[in-house]
């Protein structure tokens, strides 16, 4: 069962899935499974200036989390997705670097979820 603090941070959350824990749960966990390698992908083509592989794998890590949260940090993603596609190096970086510690804190919340025991 989740806690009293996660469903309030992830109240939007549930609202979507009509307030069925263990569903997000499980959208939790297939989170937790998928957006690590992802997310190291997308650094990865981030760093090393890639930014139509960039703007190819930013969508699918989005959808991952866009489950959970609709604003930042997420929301942000579309500017990554944007400078990718536009083949903007310098803001697709900056805009990494800026999402990194904010996605990856997220992703600890999303973990905490698929943790709980329903």
């Amino acid at each position: 069962m989740m806690s009293q603090q996660q469903k309030q941070l992830f109240a939007r959350a549930l609202d979507r899935v009509a307030g069925d824990e263990s569903t997000l749960q499980m959208l939790a966990g297939i989170t937790v499974e998928d957006a690590p390698e992802l997310l190291s992908q997308l650094e990865s083509e981030a760093a090393a200036g890639r930014c139509a592989d960039a703007a190819r794998t930013a969508p699918a890590l989005k959808g991952l989390f866009s489950t959970f949260e609709t604003d930042q940090p997420v929301s942000v993603m579309l500017s990554l997705i944007d400078a990718g596609r536009n083949g903007d190096i310098e803001l697709m970086k900056t805009t990494m670097d800026d999402l990194e510690p904010k996605l990856a804190t997220l992703f600890k919340e999303i973990q905490g979820i698929s943790e709980s025991t329903a």
